[in-house]
């Protein structure tokens, strides 16, 4: 097991007694991380000529390689008037108060470049001060509403802005929340 004196030495820095359980969260996780074993044998992770503790970063399949190009993006809030805050993006990709602006709504985003509407589903844009403001098929598009969070991201080398809606992505991060049990609705009925 782990040495009792080196988790005592390494608490004493970690834990306060205005912690109340502090102590034993920090005994159980120095245990957890003293009793960790690679997945693989180190012979098979270590470079040939390093030593076994110089282990390399296996690359993660799952992302792509980066492509190096500057993108823009952020966060904004849709106002009462529909408004989305785009200024920074906006100006990477050189638009002013005149530019002329063509949103297409696709599966779950939408996207706005400059241009005119070329087909039935798509819709001029208005942008002024800074902000575009979304049209109610826009809007409809993405399933917003006033106070609802949108992310917008450019490559300025491409011409145009993305937007999804924020709770869209955020699930696309996070993965769905738990499905409600039975067990978990009954201490909401109430006894009567």
């Amino acid at each position: 097991g782990p040495d009792e004196t080196a988790i005592a030495a390494w608490l004493a820095h970690r834990t306060s007694l205005s912690m109340t359980h502090g102590l034993q969260m920090a005994r159980r996780t120095a245990a957890l991380v003293a009793n960790m074993r690679p997945a693989l044998p180190a012979a098979m992770l270590s470079r040939p000529g390093a030593d076994a503790d110089n282990v390399v970063a296996l690359p993660n399949p799952g992302l792509p390689p980066r492509d190096g190009a500057t993108r823009v993006g952020g966060f904004a809030t849709m106002d009462a008037q529909n408004r989305v805050c785009i200024a920074k993006a906006a100006t990477a990709l050189g638009w002013g108060y005149a530019t002329a602006l063509v949103v297409v709504c696709e599966l779950g985003r939408i996207t706005v470049a400059e241009g005119s509407p070329q087909h039935r589903r798509d819709t001029t844009a208005k942008y002024a001060d800074g902000r575009l403001t979304l049209s109610r098929a826009a809007r409809g598009c993405l399933g917003l509403t006033t106070g609802d969070q949108v992310v917008l991201a450019t490559a300025p080398s491409g011409g145009a802005m993305v937007l999804m809606a924020g709770a869209d992505v955020l699930q696309m991060l996070t993965g769905p929340a738990p499905a409600a049990t039975c067990a978990d609705l009954s201490g909401l009925a109430s006894t009567g």
